[in-house]
């Protein structure tokens, strides 16, 4: 027992002893500037908080929390820079993080993170943030780590393809208007309408060309009550692309034989990318 004891008491001291010999300067900016003797720059700016989370690990009666030891900054590829921690693993009941590395960004959030060698294999796995791609961080190169963002990326190709939203009108499709049931647009019965994605909308009427609309595709929520034998009925709500005709304010799509309008109008299209929730009205009847 005093062996196990002494044991812990000297890991404790060399954790202590490891962490970063930091002497703080504060400018007449106020930024704090930190020294750090491990970096081999004597003057090396440093956000306050960045600083902060450096500090030694937590002993408990059966456990050990690891450290986080500041080992420097990081410079990306695109001249950008973060700051380098070692995190020490952690024991007994806190065994839930291995040693490793973690970068953080000048607002002091973690940015990656990348576990030992073999912690994959064990359920710990890597973690980069949104704006950050596997080559900016040498890691990535070495061990077991070329291997899983290989195969992280093929899934999520995969994954994009299968849950992408489709181009309903990637080709030309011909639409003759069979019933007007609300005039909101141009439309006349026997008008003959042509879609697509790219070329936008060609209006025909008597075989000739009235005009072409230009079109922008936006991501819309779209929500279908399901059948069922009991009221109420589930709401299903799916995203998927319709259109804004600048000419008339208004968003329009094609489904079930008929085109559906927007029932108020809007002076321009939102973000594509978001998804918005639009009132519909059916407007005219179609006949492929």
């Amino acid at each position: 027992m005093k062996n196990i004891l002494m044991g812990c008491l000297l890991s404790h001291f060399s954790i202590l002893v490891t962490i970063k010999n930091f002497t703080n300067y504060t400018t007449a900016t106020g930024v704090d500037i930190v020294e750090s003797k491990e970096t081999g720059n004597d003057s090396t700016p440093v956000p306050g908080c960045i600083k902060k989370l450096s500090g030694p690990g937590k002993k408990g009666i059966r456990s050990y929390s690891g450290g986080l030891q500041y080992t420097g900054i990081y410079k990306l590829n695109n001249g950008k820079h973060l700051y380098a921690f070692r995190n020490e693993a952690s024991n007994g009941c806190n065994l839930n993080e291995p040693a490793g590395n973690k970068y953080y960004n000048d607002s002091c959030k973690l940015v990656a993170k990348f576990p030992g060698k073999f912690s994959i294999k064990h359920g710990f796995k890597p973690f980069i943030a949104a704006g950050y791609v596997p080559a900016d961080f040498v890691e990535t190169t070495k061990g077991d780590y070329p291997l899983y963002f290989e195969n992280l990326e093929r899934s999520t190709t995969e994954k994009n393809k299968t849950t992408a939203v489709k181009d309903p009108f990637p080709t030309e499709r011909s639409f003759t208007i069979a019933k007007v049931e609300n005039d909101l647009l141009y439309f006349k019965t026997g008008d003959v309408i042509k879609i697509h994605t790219k070329t936008g909308l060609w209006h025909f009427r008597n075989k000739k060309l009235l005009t072409q609309y230009k079109i922008v595709p936006q991501l819309a929520i779209i929500k279908q009550i399901v059948i069922c034998k009991q009221a109420p009925c589930p709401t299903v709500e799916t995203k998927q692309l319709v259109y804004f005709m600048g000419a008339s304010e208004r968003f329009i799509d094609i489904r079930n034989n008929a085109l559906v309008v927007s029932a108020t109008k809007q002076k321009d299209a939102n973000t594509p990318t978001t998804a918005i929730d639009i009132s519909w009205q059916r407007a005219y009847r179609l006949k492929p």
